[in-house]
């Protein structure tokens, strides 16, 4: 063989090794461009590009490279892949867009995966956390759609079906937010052949940010549904304070919620009155708070505007549904804030104005009290009544304007229009007035002085609830339920039972008008009334002890010196306490609940106050009425007193109504209780003067 045969083969042979190398070299370092050959990309950067288009590809089961030429692809281009044959594609896990209409019209595809997890839609739309849709990029597919429905029945449960179920995805967990505070979430497994029918979304409103997020093995991936809206034909919203109103409506649920058919919301200033565990009737707590917000935590009036914002987004969801609103009759502009200021017609709401009389009682003699002509009063706050609604339909709640347009006496921007309630109640035929206690000879005098037939009217329009009555028309189980509802129980006055002694109940009030004369008034009961009782304190549901330094402490002074003093749940209702226990005996300060006592001879002692000045409503039942001395006092009625003592007058109920309740009844007319030395001294009115008697009313020596 010639030299020039040798060296060509030994050339040709040199070639193959390099080629042989070099194929080597590129499996071993370029595997992430393996990928269906033929498509076409477009170049984004140094770093990035695109796929553009399906080239040359054929159509079918499509395989996007991680990486071409040396570049990641990003990208799945605007209509790369539309209106074409393909019926699978697999993306890798680098692709973080699919551009505008990538896959529109591609009817055959059934499988679209990144990094190993399918893609879906939710309600014909995918938005997702791992990368960005373009539009209509998946649209006309035969990708697995789930379809969450609105709900307009009044059931919760919104329809949820699965177009084109996907077989790789086992679960589907559904997320949803109301307003951005409460969250629902809820875990289905997923069958393609048995795809779930409804899902819970456990109250109502319009959930915002709802999601859903199918799972196939490890691998998981979210699409975002928009906005879903639940809703009822008609809600019960009570948004209520104090006591009372709040006792009256909970005995009225059953007919309130029609036996628990209507969705109902309470919220209460006072949220340890209720156990949120055993609500009645389907009764729910207001849903755009959390929990711990909605039933103990949170600002009466800085939830205001958010339960405004959620019947707003109710009545926009369904303008066709009926809100009926239970508010206290000092709150009247919740009617403005929640129903007129949110474009509400007065056809699609009413509402209740609920009191105990005592403070709607104050608002009426104030506004027309002094009124030479009560009646022409309230026809112009009639008339100013009309012209706030108006305005509040038109611009919206503005509590500024209804300061401008009302004549009436308001406070700050709260109790705006408490004066109103009469002229609210007389005008809306859609508004209803519960009220008790009242009366024109009493609490209303001054305004039947003035007009007889005025005062008369008014009393006529209001309904009158006793709790009494509500409560002895529970069954059985309906009072298990509604004890269980006010965390009540009935071994609360054990002590005294199993001493055999009487109970004594002390009603307190604010922290405010307790101060310093509560361990004074404390020991005064005890001392007057003596080891035949066992004395037990209700505190104001308003102010509990744990929030009070000036009562905790003298409650354990009192306890030290020998006086013992139990106490009781300060959230339950004292009419529900008087009802249930009718051998107790009532002490402390002012309060209509004396009205509820079972006997005459049960109302004991008033704090605080005269006899005079004791309430016209249960002055005649009283045992007797105290009140502090100034400090330093030297002199009373011509008694001398050591000025650095302090000193209680106590005054007896001498009236006729009285004289057959108890034995104090003439004997003497006052007794003067030294909290000092923890003495009594009872005086009698001999020749217009005091003389000191013995308890009995013998003179004293």
């Amino acid at each position: 063989m010639n030299t020039k045969k040798i060296l060509a083969l030994l050339c040709l042979a040199l070639c193959l090794l390099l080629a042989l190398c070099a194929c080597g070299k590129k499996e071993e370092t370029d595997p992430e461009e393996a990928g269906t050959a033929g498509l076409a990309y477009e170049i984004i950067d140094d770093e990035r590009c695109r796929v553009s288009d399906i080239g040359t590809a054929e159509a079918g089961a499509i395989t996007v490279p991680a990486r071409h030429e040396g570049r990641a692809v990003t990208e799945i281009g605007a209509n790369a892949f539309s209106a074409t044959r393909i019926t699978s594609v697999v993306l890798p896990a680098s692709v973080t867009t699919l551009g505008e209409s990538a896959f529109d019209g591609c009817v055959r595809l059934t499988s679209l995966t990144v990094g190993g997890t399918p893609v879906f839609s939710v309600n014909d739309s995918v938005t997702t956390t791992a990368f960005t849709v373009g539009k209509n990029a998946l649209r006309g597919t035969s990708l697995m759609n789930v379809v969450l429905s609105d709900s307009h029945d009044g059931d919760t449960a919104v329809a949820l079906t699965v177009e084109r179920p996907d077989p790789k995805v086992q679960t589907l967990e559904i997320k949803a937010a109301l307003n951005g505070e409460t969250d629902m979430t809820t875990t289905l497994s997923f069958a393609p052949s048995e795809a779930p029918a409804t899902v819970d979304f456990g109250t109502y409103g319009i959930f915002r940010n709802v999601s859903v997020k199918g799972t196939a093995g490890e691998n998981a991936f979210t699409a975002a549904a928009g906005e879903i809206a639940v809703t009822a034909p008609t809600y019960n919203i009570a948004y209520l304070n104090a006591t009372y109103p709040v006792l009256v409506y909970s005995l009225s649920l059953k007919e309130i919620t029609a036996g628990g058919t209507v969705p109902t919301f309470t919220f209460l200033e006072r949220g340890a009155q209720y156990d949120w565990d055993h609500l009645t009737y389907g009764t729910r707590p207001l849903p755009y708070l959390t929990r711990a917000a909605a039933t103990t935590d949170s600002s009466f009036h800085g939830a205001r505007t958010g339960c405004a914002a959620w019947i707003a987004d109710l009545y926009a969801a369904d303008p066709t549904s009926h809100f009926n609103l239970y508010i206290v009759d000092n709150y009247d502009e919740l009617l403005v804030e929640f129903l007129i200021g949110n474009g509400i017609p007065e056809g699609s709401w009413s509402a209740v104005l609920l009191s105990d009389g005592t403070g709607t009682a104050g608002y009426l003699v104030q506004t027309y009290g002094s009124e030479t002509a009560p009646a022409d009063k309230a026809d112009a706050m009639a008339a100013e009544w009309l012209a706030v609604k108006a305005d509040a339909a038109e611009h919206g709640y503005d509590p500024a304007k209804i300061h401008a347009l009302c004549s009436a006496e308001a406070e700050d921007d709260y109790s705006i229009l408490a004066s109103y309630s009469y002229v609210i109640a007389r005008t809306q035929s859609n508004v209803a007035w519960w009220v008790n206690r009242l009366r024109v000879g009493e609490n209303l005098a001054a305004i039947t002085e003035k007009d007889a037939d005025f005062a008369a009217d008014i009393c006529a329009l209001p309904r009158s609830l006793y709790t009494n009555g509500l409560l002895a028309a529970l069954s059985e189980e309906e009072q298990t339920a509604f004890k269980s509802m006010y965390h009540f129980s009935d071994t609360m006055f054990a002590a005294a039972r199993d001493a055999n002694k009487k109970i004594m109940v002390v009603l307190g009030t604010a922290n405010s008008v307790e101060g310093d004369d509560f361990y004074g008034f404390m020991k005064l009961t005890m001392t007057f009334y003596g080891d035949e009782y066992v004395y037990y304190y209700k505190g104001h549901p308003g102010w509990p002890t744990a929030g009070c330094e000036v009562r905790k402490t003298a409650m354990e002074r009192l306890n030290a010196e020998g006086f013992t003093l139990l106490e009781l749940d300060n959230a339950i209702a004292a009419e529900v306490i008087l009802f249930y226990n009718p051998d107790v005996y009532l002490s402390g300060w002012q309060s209509t609940t004396f009205e509820s006592v079972a006997a005459q001879e049960m109302a004991c002692l008033i704090f605080g106050s005269t006899a005079a000045d004791v309430n016209a409503l249960y002055r005649e039942l009283v045992d007797m009425s105290a009140y502090r001395l100034e400090a330093g006092s030297t002199d009373y009625a011509g008694i001398a007193l050591n000025a650095a003592h302090d000193y209680f007058v106590v005054e007896y109920n001498n009236t006729a109504a009285y004289a057959n309740q108890t034995a104090n009844y003439g004997k003497h007319e006052i007794a003067l209780y030294d909290a000092t030395t923890d003495t009594l001294s009872y005086y009698k009115m001999t020749a217009g003067v005091y003389a000191e008697v013995d308890a009995a009313g013998e003179p004293v020596a």
